[in-house]
Protein backbone atom coordinates (compact mmCIF):
# COMPACT_ATOMS: atom_id res chain seq x y z
CA UNK A 1 0.00 0.00 0.00
CA UNK A 2 1.68 3.39 -0.99
CA UNK A 3 0.86 6.13 1.19
CA UNK A 4 -0.26 9.63 -0.71
CA UNK A 5 2.22 12.20 -0.92
CA UNK A 6 2.19 15.72 1.69
CA UNK A 7 1.86 18.97 -0.30
CA UNK A 8 5.44 19.77 1.07
CA UNK A 9 6.90 16.72 -0.74
CA UNK A 10 5.10 16.94 -3.73
CA UNK A 11 6.04 20.64 -3.76
CA UNK A 12 9.71 19.87 -3.43
CA UNK A 13 12.00 21.24 -6.37
CA UNK A 14 8.99 23.20 -7.30
CA UNK A 15 9.10 26.25 -4.94
CA UNK A 16 10.38 29.18 -7.56
CA UNK A 17 7.44 28.28 -9.64
CA UNK A 18 5.12 28.02 -7.26
CA UNK A 19 6.31 31.42 -5.27
CA UNK A 20 6.35 33.18 -8.61
CA UNK A 21 2.12 32.48 -9.01
CA UNK A 22 1.50 33.29 -5.94
CA UNK A 23 3.02 36.48 -5.82
CA UNK A 24 6.62 36.46 -4.86
CA UNK A 25 7.92 38.59 -7.57
CA UNK A 26 10.95 37.17 -9.69
CA UNK A 27 13.01 40.00 -8.48
CA UNK A 28 13.65 38.03 -4.78
CA UNK A 29 14.48 34.79 -6.42
CA UNK A 30 17.29 35.63 -8.52
CA UNK A 31 19.66 34.02 -5.53
CA UNK A 32 21.53 37.60 -5.18
CA UNK A 33 21.50 39.54 -2.07
CA UNK A 34 18.65 41.86 -2.39
CA UNK A 35 15.53 43.48 -0.98
CA UNK A 36 13.30 41.27 1.85
CA UNK A 37 9.76 40.35 0.15
CA UNK A 38 8.55 40.11 4.12
CA UNK A 39 10.19 43.22 6.09
CA UNK A 40 11.33 45.16 3.42
CA UNK A 41 14.63 45.58 3.90
CA UNK A 42 17.11 46.43 1.03
CA UNK A 43 20.09 44.31 0.77
CA UNK A 44 18.44 41.51 3.60
CA UNK A 45 17.25 38.74 1.77
CA UNK A 46 18.59 35.90 -0.58
CA UNK A 47 16.95 32.95 -1.72
CA UNK A 48 18.71 30.31 -1.65
CA UNK A 49 16.09 27.36 -2.43
CA UNK A 50 17.88 24.63 0.14
CA UNK A 51 17.34 21.30 0.02
CA UNK A 52 14.77 22.21 -2.67
CA UNK A 53 12.00 23.28 -0.21
CA UNK A 54 12.06 27.35 -1.61
CA UNK A 55 14.22 28.72 1.20
CA UNK A 56 14.89 31.99 1.65
CA UNK A 57 17.25 33.46 4.52
CA UNK A 58 16.81 37.37 5.72
CA UNK A 59 19.10 38.82 8.35
CA UNK A 60 15.72 40.31 10.13
CA UNK A 61 13.19 37.31 9.51
CA UNK A 62 15.83 34.59 9.91
CA UNK A 63 15.39 31.69 7.31
CA UNK A 64 12.15 30.63 5.45
CA UNK A 65 11.25 27.35 3.39
CA UNK A 66 8.83 28.61 0.68
CA UNK A 67 5.37 27.94 2.50
CA UNK A 68 6.78 30.10 5.71
CA UNK A 69 7.48 32.70 3.10
CA UNK A 70 3.92 32.96 1.70
CA UNK A 71 2.49 32.48 4.75
CA UNK A 72 3.79 35.44 5.97
CA UNK A 73 3.43 37.80 2.56
CA UNK A 74 -0.20 36.48 2.61
CA UNK A 75 -1.23 36.05 6.49
CA UNK A 76 -2.38 32.58 5.52
CA UNK A 77 -2.48 29.47 7.96
CA UNK A 78 -0.94 26.27 6.85
CA UNK A 79 -3.97 24.46 5.33
CA UNK A 80 -4.87 27.47 3.39
CA UNK A 81 -1.29 27.77 2.19
CA UNK A 82 -0.99 24.26 1.06
CA UNK A 83 -4.67 24.39 -0.65
CA UNK A 84 -2.90 27.39 -2.89
CA UNK A 85 -0.33 25.54 -3.94
CA UNK A 86 -2.52 22.70 -5.06
CA UNK A 87 -4.22 24.25 -7.12
CA UNK A 88 -1.27 24.75 -8.70
CA UNK A 89 1.33 21.38 -8.62
CA UNK A 90 -2.73 19.20 -8.79
CA UNK A 91 -2.65 16.30 -6.02
CA UNK A 92 -1.08 13.67 -7.85
CA UNK A 93 1.73 11.97 -6.84
CA UNK A 94 3.45 12.90 -9.80
CA UNK A 95 1.74 16.80 -10.92
CA UNK A 96 2.06 18.16 -13.98
CA UNK A 97 3.16 21.77 -13.51
CA UNK A 98 3.67 24.47 -16.23
CA UNK A 99 7.21 25.36 -16.47
CA UNK A 100 6.83 29.19 -16.62
CA UNK A 101 5.14 31.04 -14.08
CA UNK A 102 2.87 33.23 -17.49
CA UNK A 103 -0.37 33.84 -16.08
CA UNK A 104 -2.97 33.79 -19.26
CA UNK A 105 -3.34 36.19 -21.23
CA UNK A 106 -7.08 36.71 -20.36
CA UNK A 107 -6.46 37.07 -16.47
CA UNK A 108 -4.08 39.75 -17.36
CA UNK A 109 -5.80 41.87 -19.90
CA UNK A 110 -8.90 41.58 -17.04
CA UNK A 111 -6.39 43.24 -14.35
CA UNK A 112 -4.84 45.99 -16.58
CA UNK A 113 -9.09 46.66 -17.81
CA UNK A 114 -9.88 46.85 -13.83
CA UNK A 115 -7.88 50.38 -14.20
CA UNK A 116 -10.21 52.18 -16.16
CA UNK A 117 -13.49 51.09 -14.16
CA UNK A 118 -15.63 54.03 -13.19
CA UNK A 119 -15.15 57.57 -13.96
CA UNK A 120 -11.96 59.20 -14.07
CA UNK A 121 -11.03 61.50 -11.52
CA UNK A 122 -10.09 64.70 -13.23
CA UNK A 123 -8.53 66.59 -10.21
CA UNK A 124 -6.24 63.49 -10.08
CA UNK A 125 -4.47 63.94 -13.47
CA UNK A 126 -4.45 68.24 -13.05
CA UNK A 127 -2.45 67.71 -9.76
CA UNK A 128 -0.24 64.81 -11.22
CA UNK A 129 0.15 67.80 -14.49
CA UNK A 130 0.62 70.54 -12.01
CA UNK A 131 3.58 68.61 -9.82
CA UNK A 132 5.08 68.16 -13.59
CA UNK A 133 4.93 71.27 -14.43
CA UNK A 134 3.21 70.51 -17.40
CA UNK A 135 0.31 73.11 -18.73
CA UNK A 136 -1.25 70.22 -21.50
CA UNK A 137 -3.03 66.96 -20.65
CA UNK A 138 -4.23 63.97 -22.75
CA UNK A 139 -7.60 62.37 -22.84
CA UNK A 140 -6.90 59.29 -22.50
CA UNK A 141 -5.43 59.76 -19.26
CA UNK A 142 -7.75 58.31 -16.56
CA UNK A 143 -7.50 59.64 -12.77
CA UNK A 144 -8.34 56.93 -10.05
CA UNK A 145 -8.00 58.54 -6.61
CA UNK A 146 -6.86 55.38 -4.90
CA UNK A 147 -4.80 52.49 -6.40
CA UNK A 148 -3.04 50.25 -5.05
CA UNK A 149 0.93 50.99 -4.47
CA UNK A 150 3.52 47.86 -3.29
CA UNK A 151 7.33 48.45 -2.82
CA UNK A 152 9.75 45.77 -2.01
CA UNK A 153 6.80 43.52 -1.98
CA UNK A 154 4.68 45.54 0.69
CA UNK A 155 1.24 46.92 0.58
CA UNK A 156 2.15 50.79 1.04
CA UNK A 157 -1.94 52.26 0.95
CA UNK A 158 -4.02 53.41 -1.87
CA UNK A 159 -2.62 56.69 -2.93
CA UNK A 160 -3.89 58.22 -5.97
CA UNK A 161 -2.60 57.32 -10.07
CA UNK A 162 -2.77 58.19 -13.40
CA UNK A 163 -3.31 55.49 -15.74
CA UNK A 164 -1.66 55.54 -19.39
CA UNK A 165 -2.92 52.88 -21.51
CA UNK A 166 0.02 51.32 -23.21
CA UNK A 167 -1.82 50.79 -27.35
CA UNK A 168 0.20 47.74 -29.47
CA UNK A 169 1.22 48.71 -33.15
CA UNK A 170 -1.99 46.74 -34.04
CA UNK A 171 -3.94 49.08 -31.63
CA UNK A 172 -4.64 46.78 -29.01
CA UNK A 173 -4.03 48.01 -25.02
CA UNK A 174 -1.63 45.18 -24.23
CA UNK A 175 -0.44 47.29 -21.07
CA UNK A 176 -1.15 50.27 -18.92
CA UNK A 177 1.40 52.45 -16.68
CA UNK A 178 0.39 53.58 -12.95
CA UNK A 179 1.91 57.13 -12.60
CA UNK A 180 1.57 57.42 -8.71
CA UNK A 181 0.93 61.29 -7.74
CA UNK A 182 2.60 62.26 -4.35
CA UNK A 183 5.21 59.50 -4.64
CA UNK A 184 6.53 60.46 -8.44
CA UNK A 185 6.44 56.69 -8.87
CA UNK A 186 6.11 54.76 -12.08
CA UNK A 187 4.99 50.94 -12.77
CA UNK A 188 4.23 49.07 -15.84
CA UNK A 189 1.65 46.59 -15.44
CA UNK A 190 2.59 42.85 -16.78
CA UNK A 191 1.93 42.67 -20.44
CA UNK A 192 -0.40 40.73 -23.07
CA UNK A 193 2.39 39.69 -24.84
CA UNK A 194 4.64 41.82 -25.22
CA UNK A 195 5.10 45.92 -24.93
CA UNK A 196 7.52 46.15 -27.59
CA UNK A 197 6.71 48.83 -30.45
CA UNK A 198 3.52 49.74 -28.21
CA UNK A 199 3.27 53.11 -26.83
CA UNK A 200 0.55 55.99 -24.63
CA UNK A 201 -0.90 57.16 -27.72
CA UNK A 202 -1.30 60.30 -26.06
CA UNK A 203 -2.67 62.71 -29.04
CA UNK A 204 -4.80 62.30 -31.99
CA UNK A 205 -1.91 62.13 -35.58
CA UNK A 206 -2.11 62.37 -39.34
CA UNK A 207 1.04 62.18 -40.87
CA UNK A 208 3.63 63.89 -38.90
CA UNK A 209 3.94 61.92 -34.97
CA UNK A 210 6.46 63.39 -31.93
CA UNK A 211 7.82 60.43 -30.15
CA UNK A 212 9.85 60.34 -26.69
CA UNK A 213 10.42 57.72 -23.58
CA UNK A 214 8.50 59.11 -20.70
CA UNK A 215 4.42 60.25 -20.47
CA UNK A 216 5.25 63.61 -18.96
CA UNK A 217 8.69 64.43 -21.31
CA UNK A 218 5.92 63.52 -24.29
CA UNK A 219 3.52 66.12 -22.52
CA UNK A 220 6.49 68.43 -22.15
CA UNK A 221 7.30 68.36 -26.02
CA UNK A 222 4.11 68.60 -27.24
CA UNK A 223 3.78 71.94 -25.26
CA UNK A 224 7.02 72.96 -26.37
CA UNK A 225 6.38 72.29 -30.33
CA UNK A 226 2.84 71.62 -30.98
CA UNK A 227 3.27 68.29 -32.24
CA UNK A 228 1.51 65.42 -31.14
CA UNK A 229 3.64 62.79 -29.57
CA UNK A 230 3.50 59.77 -27.85
CA UNK A 231 5.35 57.81 -24.92
CA UNK A 232 7.20 54.67 -26.08
CA UNK A 233 8.15 54.18 -22.14
CA UNK A 234 11.56 53.62 -22.02
CA UNK A 235 15.15 53.51 -24.62
CA UNK A 236 13.89 50.27 -25.45
CA UNK A 237 10.15 51.25 -26.26
CA UNK A 238 12.02 53.92 -28.58
CA UNK A 239 14.73 51.41 -30.17
CA UNK A 240 10.87 49.09 -30.91
CA UNK A 241 8.89 51.44 -31.99
CA UNK A 242 5.97 50.96 -34.55
CA UNK A 243 4.47 53.87 -35.70
CA UNK A 244 0.74 53.74 -37.45
CA UNK A 245 0.22 53.73 -41.22
CA UNK A 246 -0.66 57.23 -41.37
CA UNK A 247 2.73 58.46 -40.62
CA UNK A 248 5.36 60.01 -42.88
CA UNK A 249 7.17 62.60 -40.66
CA UNK A 250 8.69 61.14 -37.15
CA UNK A 251 10.10 63.96 -34.64
CA UNK A 252 11.88 61.65 -31.34
CA UNK A 253 12.47 64.06 -28.68
CA UNK A 254 15.75 61.84 -27.05
CA UNK A 255 16.62 62.07 -23.71
CA UNK A 256 20.17 63.49 -23.00
CA UNK A 257 21.73 60.37 -21.36
CA UNK A 258 25.41 61.12 -19.83
CA UNK A 259 25.83 57.27 -20.89
CA UNK A 260 23.94 58.00 -24.46
CA UNK A 261 21.34 55.13 -23.58
CA UNK A 262 18.29 57.38 -24.50
CA UNK A 263 20.04 59.13 -27.74
CA UNK A 264 21.40 55.77 -29.04
CA UNK A 265 17.76 54.03 -29.02
CA UNK A 266 16.60 57.08 -30.75
CA UNK A 267 18.91 57.23 -33.71
CA UNK A 268 18.34 53.37 -33.81
CA UNK A 269 14.69 53.82 -34.25
CA UNK A 270 15.47 56.73 -37.25
CA UNK A 271 17.77 54.54 -38.96
CA UNK A 272 15.27 51.32 -39.06
CA UNK A 273 12.50 53.59 -40.30
CA UNK A 274 14.35 55.79 -42.57
CA UNK A 275 15.61 52.23 -44.65
CA UNK A 276 12.39 51.00 -45.13
CA UNK A 277 10.69 50.88 -48.65
CA UNK A 278 8.05 53.15 -47.65
CA UNK A 279 10.80 55.73 -45.98
CA UNK A 280 9.32 57.79 -43.57
CA UNK A 281 11.63 61.19 -42.25
CA UNK A 282 12.98 61.16 -39.38
CA UNK A 283 14.76 63.60 -37.48
CA UNK A 284 16.03 63.24 -34.04
CA UNK A 285 15.94 66.08 -31.08
CA UNK A 286 18.40 66.17 -27.91
CA UNK A 287 18.12 68.73 -25.23
CA UNK A 288 21.98 70.70 -24.94
CA UNK A 289 22.23 69.44 -21.37
CA UNK A 290 23.42 66.07 -19.74
CA UNK A 291 21.23 64.13 -18.13
CA UNK A 292 17.75 66.49 -18.98
CA UNK A 293 14.55 65.79 -20.91
CA UNK A 294 12.41 67.63 -23.09
CA UNK A 295 10.22 68.18 -19.71
CA UNK A 296 13.52 69.83 -17.91
CA UNK A 297 13.63 72.03 -20.82
CA UNK A 298 10.15 73.53 -20.20
CA UNK A 299 10.86 73.66 -16.54
CA UNK A 300 13.75 75.95 -17.35
CA UNK A 301 11.78 78.44 -19.67
CA UNK A 302 9.23 78.28 -17.17
CA UNK A 303 11.72 79.38 -14.63
CA UNK A 304 13.05 81.93 -16.89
Amino acid sequence: MTTALSTLERARGKWREILLQLGVEERFLTGRQGPCPICGGKTRYRYTDKDRDGWGYCNQCKGMPGIILLRKLHKWDHRTACNEIDQIIGTDEAPPIQPTPKRPDDKIRGEILKLFNGTSDDRVINDWLTLKGLGVSSDVLFGRKACGLFEDGQFVGHVPTVIAPIISPSGEMVSAQRLYVQQNLKKTMPPVGTINGASVRLHDCEDELGLAEGVATSLAAYQLFGIPTWAALSANGLKTFEPPPSVRRLVVFADNDSNYVGQAAAFDLARRLSNRPERIECTVNVPDEADTDWRDVLLTRSIV
